[in-house]
């Protein structure tokens, strides 16, 4: 099935926004795939060329740029909120489970899977995964209440856990030319932070994009996936620090 380019309207009511925040408007927004039901995550592919998505039913996709499905993993399991590749491999967290799977690129196999217990409800587990390589570690950032940035070594075994008070939600991450990116679901923004104190560099409202659950960089483009509309849009990178 191709896949629908969406029109773009221009919308000055900013919903959720701060005073003072730059405010990205997308230049291109794709509908994706069907079989792509509440995507909450994405990221490059080992191949650079392609990209990573999951869903909160538990779904690995390896897609082509604009989302279409070119496989999707024999794997499935759970709430799969956040996906990032390391080191040619693919890492995945499943909320609900405190688990951690990794993959194989090559048939989209799984490797292994590595348990990190947290307590709390069933939905309110681990819900973005990224690697900080400034301080090379992986890291499992809970949602709210609280959010808390767990630095974890590549056995993932809990070496630091930190409390993050410049947001009281967080839905997405992902590394970027040295710093730490983050989205905010309630407010549509996004933050851009320093990655060894975790300090807020820059901050843009997103006011289009309703519930942000993913994002990622490819090229002189920010790419970011909609759980409640099934969109994936596409910003031009920020390059305002604030």
């Amino acid at each position: 099935m191709p896949l629908r380019l969406i029109g773009i309207v221009v919308v000055f009511v900013l919903i959720g926004c701060r005073s003072g925040d730059a405010v990205l408007e997308p230049y291109r927004v794709v509908e994706l795939a069907p079989d792509i039901v509440e995507p909450s995550d994405i990221c490059l592919h080992p191949d650079g060329a392609s990209m990573l998505i999951v869903s909160d039913n538990g779904f690995l996709f390896h897609t082509d740029e604009n989302g279409a499905v070119l496989m999707r993993a024999p794997f499935q399991r759970g709430d799969f909120e956040g996906v990032y590749v390391h080191a040619g491999k693919i890492y995945v967290a499943d909320e609900s489970n405190r688990l951690v799977h990794r993959f194989n690129p090559d048939g989209l196999l799984l490797e292994q899977t590595f348990s990190v217990p947290y307590e709390g409800k069933r939905n309110s587990g681990y819900e973005s995964l990224v690697f900080n390589q400034a301080r090379e570690m992986f890291l499992l950032i809970t949602e709210k209440n609280p959010v808390i940035v767990f630095e974890l070594d590549n056995a993932f075994q809990v070496k630091a856990a930190i409390p993050l008070d410049v947001a009281s939600d967080i839905s997405a991450a992902t590394w970027h030319e040295g710093a730490l990116w983050l989205v905010r679901d309630e407010e549509r923004a996004v933050l851009k932070l320093a990655p060894d104190r975790y300090e807020v560099l820059g901050r843009w409202s997103i006011p289009t994009v309703n519930k942000p659950e993913g994002i990622v960089f490819v090229g002189d483009s920010m790419l970011v996936v909609c759980d409640k509309e099934h969109l994936l849009y596409f910003f031009a990178a920020p390059q305002e620090k604030r």
